[in-house]
């Protein structure tokens, strides 16, 4: 799939090598290398040279830039700066001074020893409403054996509830045994359900918050941790909590 599903790689090495003590880069181009003014070649450098940074963790190079594989997301079809660091500073980049590491940015290497953890759940799936969205299609999913749900919610996580109960669809859901993550449909600045009540009905009905998290974290994030033996409470403190610098704790001004 080239370039097209490289988000969903990097996010998923990210978890799967948690506490990996060397750079893992990943990288592709939005053109073939035989191709005379292809990406390919620069992307490829800028690969190697991070590569031998020492700086541990998983990480994506395209265009000169450097992003934490967890935080990376294709944001351009045609550009040859199709990806972008989501909600998370890059890491390096690459100027005419060469390439600048920015290492305070690097997460720092989990106290664990390394050993790669590669069991995961494919049943998860992605639900982006419209207006007018069937609450029933939370209930059609849960019957075909999906075991988690991230939904890309209105503004800043709202759901309808009322005549177009989305909120109690959420609920019935989690009910059945059914993992459900909230967060944004808006790619930057993260969710806060607590701030309006269509949010607030959702977190009652037991689903569980992405705040910053990217779409393609929060789905590989949920496929590794059903892939593990945990209680639903397990796996809701798993979720919630910050591994691979995926999250950022939430923002504090909504509680004023």
């Amino acid at each position: 799939h080239g370039t097209d599903t490289m988000a969903y790689t990097a996010s998923m090495l990210s978890f799967m090598l948690w506490g990996v003590p060397v750079p893992v880069v990943i990288t592709g181009s939005q053109l073939s290398i035989s191709h005379p003014v292809a990406d390919a070649m620069e992307n490829c450098r800028a690969a190697i040279h991070m590569a031998n940074s020492r700086c541990p963790g998983v990480f994506v190079a395209f265009n000169r830039k450097i992003m934490l594989g967890v935080r990376a997301s294709k944001v351009r079809t045609m550009s040859f700066d199709a990806f972008d660091s989501i909600n998370y500073p890059d890491v390096a980049e690459i100027n005419a001074f060469g390439m600048r590491i920015r290492r305070e940015l690097i997460p720092k290497r989990a106290a664990v020893r390394f050993r790669s953890d590669t069991s995961y759940c494919q049943q998860v799936m992605v639900v982006k409403p419209v207006p007018g969205t069937p609450p029933e299609i939370f209930d059609m999913l849960a019957d075909m054996g999906c075991r988690g749900i991230v939904v890309e919610a209105f503004g800043l996580g709202g759901l309808p509830f009322g005549e177009n109960d989305l909120c109690g669809a959420v609920g019935r859901t989690v009910k059945r045994g059914v993992a459900v993550a909230i967060g944004s449909q808006c790619r930057y600045d993260g969710s806060s359900l607590e701030v309006y009540e269509t949010g607030r009905k959702a977190l009652e009905a037991g689903a569980m918050e992405m705040y910053d998290m990217t779409t393609e974290a929060a789905v590989t994030k949920l496929m590794w941790l059903l892939g593990k033996d945990l209680t639903m409470e397990e796996l809701r403190e798993k979720f919630g909590e910050n591994l691979v610098n995926e999250v950022t704790p939430p923002l504090k001004q909504w509680e004023q």
